[in-house]
């Protein structure tokens, strides 16, 4: 099948498709790179292009939230934590042009500590902890292709006017190495 544009995907079965990755990979990546296929599949070349631009975005962004805890565990003090919070606490949030300063600041101070950057003994970081535990427990709506992130009930606590919730909220699931715990899942904005 061709597009308007001309341009033509080879069918999912003729190009290489990294499954492992839609399986195995941390929820937003492996969500991104799967509606990336839907979009090759459907021979949408822009939607792909804009899909392929999220999901580099999307790395980025999961290595800067993996290096700045280890680096800031690596190397606790006043000067790292100011540099990076001046990236992360802008009014407006953190622009694209922000993630790889952070990743650049976080592996220049373990190159210092270390001589390379770490990412091991992340598992000790409860905040990290529980957001990868709560990615596993994501409600997953196969029939609508949607999947509705789940939030703790401190993260509730902080925003819960500003979201909307699924009905039946809140929810508990028992995560692994954190125990029971009420979580709500985002449908969208307030």
């Amino acid at each position: 099948m061709e597009s308007a544009s001309g341009i033509s995907f080879p069918e999912r079965s003729r190009r290489a498709v990294f499954n492992d990755l839609i399986g195995s990979f941390p929820f937003p990546l492996a969500i991104t790179y799967a509606r990336l296929q839907e979009l090759l599949d459907g021979q949408k070349p822009v939607a792909a292009a804009w899909q392929m631009s999220n999901a580099f975005e999307g790395l980025i962004k999961l290595l800067a939230s993996l290096a700045v805890p280890n680096a800031l565990h690596a190397r606790a003090n006043h000067e790292l934590a100011s540099a990076l919070a001046g990236h992360l606490l802008k009014p407006s949030g953190p622009g694209l042009g922000d993630w790889h300063p952070l990743i650049e600041e976080a592996r220049r101070c373990g190159a210092r500590k270390h001589g390379h950057l770490r990412l091991d003994g992340l598992h000790r970081h409860t905040a990290v902890n529980l957001g990868a535990r709560l990615e596993s427990v994501a409600e997953v709506d196969e029939r609508q292709h949607r999947s509705y992130p789940c939030i703790s009930r401190y993260t509730h606590g902080e925003v819960r006017d500003r979201f909307l919730y699924r009905g039946g909220n809140p929810r508990t699931v028992d995560l692994k190495g954190l125990g029971k715990q009420e979580v709500w899942d985002v449908v969208g904005r307030a």
